[in-house]
């Protein structure tokens, strides 16, 4: 591609781009000019905003810097940063590669072009150059808004004096995140305690409203997931208290009894009936033989079921052949 932009068409030029830990989501785009920027990128939704995307830029104008910057800041919106825009400067095939860093120093969330690299025939680019470099390594104190609300014991509302305060597990998670990517945290909640809200294209409520409409950055508040909030938000990785999931078939509910049968096998429900009777008819026949010498407990069917479901014996016999019976 860069090659089909200079006078020899049989030059082509390589930079390696791969990088250990990154996704492998790719996709190049074309841009015929600066001067469209309402028709030709006013939309990257549909594109992947982990993947690693590629601009080439077949011609340039003189409001280049300004066209990037609102090129960029349309891939902001949709949360792409991952990208690099390659422009001819001249004729002779000279190449630019522009980027931009949504956080710096003194510089929070103003989108700005800023060049990697130039190269052209004479010049060719250095292989060992990154051209998608880690954005989210350091947010340079930056404020981060985080959506919230009370929720025990993830999200523990706390007022004190004028702002509230917020700890409880997920909370700390959120403070030990912001202090090693260096950012300060900006708590929000939902107006007339809404709580999560529902998710639609249009007209969502709560809490998942205040992340579609990018009112916060992001939303922490035991937010399980769910296929509605999964087609129009974008989860992050759930921690270690929430690696359980349930899935319920569709059809016709479970009967109370078929609740309580199916969570066994039937090799289980005949080895537990078959030890039950067995009990229940040892009991009986000992207790009656020889009840006067074990000295056991009254209702001793009872005790027998109540042990062998999991159930306590606050008295157990002492003597040892009734404490051997037992066992």
């Amino acid at each position: 591609m860069l090659g089909s932009a200079s006078k020899n068409s049989n030059n082509i030029y390589y930079v390696s781009c791969e990088q250990l830990g990154l996704p492998i989501y790719h996709s190049v785009m074309f841009i015929e000019s600066y001067d469209s920027p309402g028709k030709t990128y006013s939309n990257f939704d549909h594109y992947h905003s982990s993947g690693r995307h590629t601009i080439i830029l077949s011609s340039s104008s003189t409001s280049k810097q300004i066209s990037l910057k609102n090129l960029f800041k349309n891939l902001w919106s949709s949360n792409i940063t991952n990208v690099i825009v390659l422009s001819n400067i001249d004729d002779n095939g000279s190449i630019e590669i522009y980027t931009y860093f949504p956080f710096h120093e003194e510089n929070c969330g103003q989108i700005e072009s800023t060049i990697l690299t130039k190269f052209n025939l004479d010049n060719p680019p250095d292989k060992n150059i990154v051209l998608f470099p880690n954005r989210w390594t350091n947010f340079h104190n930056c404020s981060v808004k985080i959506g919230t609300f009370d929720v025990k014991p993830y999200i523990i509302e706390e007022p004190e004096n004028i702002k509230t305060k917020f700890s409880g597990i997920e909370a700390g998670l959120v403070q030990i995140v912001s202090q090693k990517l260096n950012f300060n945290i900006v708590y929000q909640s939902p107006t007339n305690n809404v709580q999560w809200g529902f998710i639609r294209q249009e007209n969502s409520t709560g809490l998942m409203k205040m992340i579609q409409t990018k009112e916060v950055d992001l939303g922490v508040a035991c937010i399980a997931l769910s296929p509605p909030r999964s087609q129009y938000l974008q989860s992050g990785v759930p921690h270690y208290i929430s690696k359980i999931l349930f899935a319920i078939p569709d059809g016709r509910l479970y009967t109370p009894l078929e609740k309580i049968v199916r969570p066994l096998e039937a090799d289980t429900w005949f080895a537990l009936g078959f030890s039950l009777i067995s009990f229940i008819f040892s009991t009986i026949l000992i207790h009656r033989s020889s009840q006067h010498h074990l000295k056991m407990k009254p209702v001793p069917i009872i005790n027998i079921l109540n042990m062998l479901f999991g159930g306590s014996n606050p008295n157990p016999p002492r003597q040892n052949y009734a404490r051997i019976l037992l066992f």
